[in-house]
């Protein structure tokens, strides 16, 4: 499961890496909430789903995984596995040794939004899980 949610985030570090294809996102984000629709392949695994980055936090939902950053913590959340792994948000660098093992990278259906005060939509509560789930705090 975490293999998984360091794929999604890859995204992520794609759009702050400024690659040239990337570039009008990543002026997007230094002035809003960007939400973008991804696919890559890593590792023979295809990735899919959707990001919303409004920096330094973020929400990426894809391959039945959901991983929420509000830049200080980060929550991995496996509904169907009914686990979460809260961790400490070490920022891209704590991804950048898997970005030359993305391949087939696209981004689609970009929204740009005014930047928000509320960051409520980054943060996953697990005072409201039940007792069936498995939390693990690595923190």
């Amino acid at each position: 499961m975490k293999k998984l949610a360091i794929f999604c985030v890859l995204a992520i570090l794609c759009i702050q890496a400024g690659a040239q294809d990337l570039d009008t996102i990543r002026k997007k984000l230094d002035v809003s909430r960007v939400r973008v629709n991804y696919s890559f392949v890593m590792q023979k695994v295809h990735c899919k789903g959707t990001i919303t980055v409004q920096i330094p936090c973020f929400k990426a939902s894809g391959n039945g995984i959901d991983v929420y950053s509000d830049g200080i913590t980060r929550w991995t959340v496996d509904p169907e596995s009914r686990e979460v792994y809260i961790e400490n948000a070490e920022g891209p660098d704590d991804y950048a040794r898997y970005l030359l093992d993305i391949e087939d990278l696209k981004l689609s259906d970009m929204v740009s939004t005014p930047i928000s005060e509320d960051l409520s939509m980054f943060v996953f509560d697990v005072s409201a899980l039940d007792s069936s789930w498995v939390v693990t705090d690595l923190r």
